[in-house]
């Protein structure tokens, strides 16, 4: 059985080569530059530094619009942030820059911040970030709940924990950790400024505003041993997360039904299994693991088996997505279940970067080949997507924050999704959003559209595509079809009953209507039809 010093003594290494801030559970803490870092390396090695040095984002096609979030004039370092489901919060773990000539804490706090955006509901950065952890605690894996506003959960010690007992891996010399406090218990925390900036209802914040967690994480249970990397259900029924024997090390997927507070094991493969998540229709999970005890990860899929109560209560079948040499983890899901997200060595050990593998539930032990998504020297990982799937949001080491001898340091990173699929993408230069200048005059807002105008907010994909129907390539947050419920990938089929023949003719039918109006569109989705009714608004 793979113990936690085990698991990743191969690991530690190439993730001191990535430097990055990567966690749940790997929390490699960046410290000074390693002189001869790149001599270390084999000649394949610095090849293939160098030419991502040189290669830039240029090939990043499925992303456009990058924008940093986190800087390390705040945090020493940040990574692993979710979406809140409306999608203007995000939570996330990080280190706050310590004061000069003091040193950045051992662990990671928790935060929330609100998504800002322009006049066009471009993202542009964040507000201001609220701490919620308590002061010395070592913290990870944040969510939020996904029916309550402002209720969150997050892995945390509460107090700090004690080293003498944190089983994990510590190279002699090196500040790299990867530990299971056995004090970290799954708390959730109701944070106040979101409550009182989104829900309008008086009763309904009042009952949130009264809860026991308003001021301090309260845990859902008690247990001795690492509970963490936790996330809700869709219906906030139940909570999917990882339990590590104290004793053993040995870390299994286990589901908290929250009406009764039954606790049950469901994937308890020999070694470590961990960083789970429901896909959107909450009938799969995604998660990692080290069963081979190999030092290496790879990525699984499990069907969902439910009692008469409609709550998970073990899986049906397993499916491998990975089985390579490579350390694959972070697999997150598409809001679509059509694909997921991860992380991966397969690039090279000096350079951790995103990929996207395709799952099909009807085939799910035939799946194609996965492709590249991020293109950046440094690392790239820990990749989500919001409800919609319109951004993905990940931990890079890229831009002009640098540390530790001009390395850059970890920090939160998020793009426009400008590609119905990942596997179909061109190749598109995207730039990096510019950090205004303190103390500069800021640019300019957008001039308003006029009240007459709409804007509809699909992006076809498909112009030259003789097949009838308007592919959604890309839909924009705040528009007539975001709100109607369109995703990505969806084909618009019918407007009011007539058939779609192409994207000129969508057009001509568009140009028909006016503000107020409601259509009627018929979405193929999956292979099943929908039909949405979409409000024409003023944009």
């Amino acid at each position: 059985m793979t113990t936690p010093s085990r698991l990743l003594t191969n690991t530690a290494c190439l993730g001191l080569l990535a430097g990055a801030a990567i966690a749940c559970p790997f929390h490699l803490d960046v410290g000074e530059a390693q002189p001869g870092l790149i001599a270390s390396l084999s000649d394949a090695d610095i090849l293939a530094v160098l030419a991502e040095r040189e290669r830039g984002w240029s090939d990043e096609a499925f992303l456009t619009e990058h924008v940093q979030l986190t800087f390390a004039d705040e945090f020493y370092k940040a990574g692993e942030a979710y979406f809140s489901p409306d999608s203007d919060w995000i939570i996330f773990q990080a280190v706050a820059t310590p004061s000069e000539g003091e040193a950045p804490s051992e662990h990671y706090d928790m935060y929330v911040a609100r998504i800002n955006r322009d006049s066009t509901g471009a993202v542009t950065g964040l507000g201001d970030s609220i701490l919620l952890s308590e002061p010395g605690s070592a913290n990870t894996c944040g969510w939020f709940h996904p029916t309550e506003p402002g209720v969150v959960l997050f892995g945390s010690t509460i107090v700090p924990p004690a080293g003498d007992e944190r089983p994990g891996y510590s190279r002699e010399g090196s500040r790299y950790t990867w530990a299971f406090p056995t004090e970290m218990e799954i708390v959730t925390r109701t944070v106040k400024e979101i409550v009182e900036a989104e829900v309008r209802d008086p009763a309904r914040r009042a009952a949130l505003l009264s809860r026991p967690d308003l001021h301090q994480g309260v845990p859902l249970f008690d247990r001795d041993g690492y509970d963490a990397e936790g996330s809700w259900s869709p219906d906030g029924r139940s909570i999917l997360y990882t339990a590590v024997d104290a004793e053993t090390g040995d870390g299994d997927l286990w589901v908290y039904h929250v009406e009764t507070g039954e606790k049950l094991p469901i994937v308890t493969e020999p070694g470590y299994d961990g960083g789970p998540f429901f896909s959107a229709d909450g009938k799969y999970i995604t998660y990692r693991s080290d069963r081979r005890d190999d030092n290496l990860l790879q990525l699984f899929v499990a069907e969902l088996d439910f009692d008469s109560r409609g709550l998970p209560v073990g899986i049906k079948a397993e499916h491998a997505l990975t089985d390579n040499g490579d350390v694959n983890w972070c697999p997150f899901w598409h809001p679509s279940g059509r694909y997921l997200v991860y992380a991966t060595s397969a690039v090279g050990h000096q350079n951790y970067e995103v990929f996207a593998i395709p799952f099909n539930k009807d085939q799910p032990d035939g799946q194609p080949d996965p492709v590249r998504v991020t293109h950046a020297t440094g690392f790239d990982g820990l990749p989500v997507f919001n409800a919609t799937g319109s951004h993905m949001m990940w931990t890079a080491q890229r831009g002009a924050d640098e540390i530790n001898a001009g390395r850059a340091s970890s920090q939160l990173w998020i793009g426009r999704v400008a590609a119905s699929s990942p596997f179909s993408a061109g190749t598109t230069r995207s730039e990096p959003a510019i950090r205004p200048v303190p103390g500069a005059a800021p640019t300019p807002a957008a001039a308003a559209p006029p009240k007459n105008n709409f804007r509809f907010g699909v992006k076809p994909g498909n112009y030259t595509d003789p097949e009838p129907g308007v592919v959604c390539e890309y839909v924009s947050r705040g528009t007539a079809a975001f709100y109607a419920g369109m995703l990505p990938g969806d084909r618009m089929m019918t407007w009011n009953g007539e058939q779609i023949q192409s994207v000129g003719h969508w057009s001509e039918l568009l140009g028909q209507h006016k503000v107020g109006d409601v259509v009627k569109v018929g979405v193929r989705r999956d292979g099943q039809m929908l039909t949405l009714p979409v409000e024409l608004t003023a944009n």
